[in-house]
């Protein structure tokens, strides 16, 4: 018997190692040489991350740029530059899967990884040398919070891990409002884990904060950046119907078309397939039969705000912060289907081979259309032709 469970937990193991290099593999294939040069916005963002000087000054995106810094000066390349995205989109899935197994366990983390991590539209975020991954950093001050919530052996790791990461989370633009909605969400289990640490441990903890955010805070009095870049606030604000039609544009990309020429995606297609909508629609369903109602409205609330935000600084780069729930969505439906299948069918081995597989089939798809769209055609479509140039 012992045998057994051993065997069966190493077959489990390598198939997620597996499943996990074969995802990994995905960012960091001919990561310096599949386009010939760097696109506008790689360039502006590797010449803003030259110098420490200049970080100082400019202290958005902080995290990314200071990682993108020293990098650099082990080599100064097109690989070097990207890599940066790539550590931290690895880094943001590992916390990702982190958060969907202690919510439904191991089998859905597998499930969200290849939803979140073979997004087109993500893994071509990840391959950037641009910023916009790190609208990412939500998870990281997620998963940190959760492992000092339910660790008892590393409580003060964990703490001040959590200061940490929502220090950097806040040199994000624009990320402080999905902060506060998670504040919101936990807000009871966070006022039990404060008065858990005790005054000395929270006093460290948010002196370790201050220090951390205190570069930005100077920059926001002196006026080296602007309250309304911090918060992603445009300067001039457009009339109120285009402000709803920008708003719609957003919406849209979300599920059937992309507007405008974006260097993550080809041909105006939408950032999400038809079945990760579908999955996502039955994962937000799934909350509700299970009585868990407000934590969907919460959920909708933070695209909702992403689709907003996009629209207000007519970026869709902002949707980028609601690649996880949509996933995560998409993860719980497609659970919910495996265990209800295995409910109705609880003894038969030709039903469940039958659900396994067709489950198989959408994740070997997943990867196949994620390879194909990401190293095969968008390098040759005309948007990326014309974006990326010899440098």
């Amino acid at each position: 018997m012992r045998a057994w469970v051993g065997q069966r937990l190493s077959w489990r193991l390598g198939g997620y190692t597996a499943v996990g290099l074969a995802v990994g593999s995905l960012y960091l294939w001919r990561l310096g040489s599949l386009t010939p040069g760097l696109a506008p916005d790689e360039a502006q963002a590797t010449a803003a991350s030259r110098s420490l000087e200049a970080i100082w000054l400019q202290p958005l995106n902080a995290p990314h740029k200071l990682l993108q810094h020293g990098l650099s000066l082990i080599s100064n390349s097109a690989f070097s530059w990207r890599l940066t995205s790539v550590i931290l989109a690895l880094i943001f899935l590992a916390c990702f899967v982190w958060l969907v197994r202690a919510s439904l366990g191991v089998r859905a983390a597998l499930f969200g990884l290849l939803m979140l991590g073979l997004t087109p539209w993500l893994v071509l975020i990840g391959r950037s040398a641009a910023a916009p991954i790190d609208w990412l950093w939500s998870l990281a001050v997620t998963a940190a919070a959760l492992w000092w919530w339910r660790t008892r052996r590393w409580q003060t790791l964990a703490g001040y891990l959590t200061f940490l990461s929502l220090g950097l989370a806040l040199y994000v633009p624009g990320l402080a409002w999905f902060l506060v909605i998670g504040i919101i969400i936990a807000r009871r289990q966070l006022a039990e884990l404060w008065r858990r640490g005790g005054w000395l441990k929270n006093s460290l903890g948010l002196l370790l904060l201050i220090g951390v955010v205190a570069p930005l805070a100077k920059s926001l009095v002196a006026d080296q950046v602007s309250l309304s870049d911090w918060l992603a606030l445009p300067r001039y604000w457009s009339s109120p119907l285009e402000f709803i039609r920008a708003v719609g544009r957003a919406l849209t990309a979300i599920a059937w078309h992309t507007p405008g020429n974006l260097n993550w995606v080809i041909d105006h297609l939408a950032i999400f397939s038809s079945a990760q909508l579908v999955l996502a629609f039955i994962g937000l369903a799934s909350l509700w039969l299970r009585g868990r109602g407000r934590y969907g409205l919460y959920l909708l609330t933070w695209v909702g705000l992403a689709v907003v935000l996009a629209g207000l600084n007519r970026d869709l780069a902002v949707l980028t912060v609601a690649l996880p729930v949509v996933s995560g969505l998409a993860a719980a439906g497609l659970y919910y289907l495996w265990a209800e299948w295995r409910r109705v069918f609880p003894r038969n081995p030709l039903a469940r081979s039958l659900a396994a597989g067709l489950i198989g089939l959408i994740l070997v798809w997943q990867f196949v259309f994620a390879a194909r769209y990401c190293l095969v055609a968008w390098p040759h479509a005309p948007a990326t032709r014309a974006s990326y140039v010899l440098q």
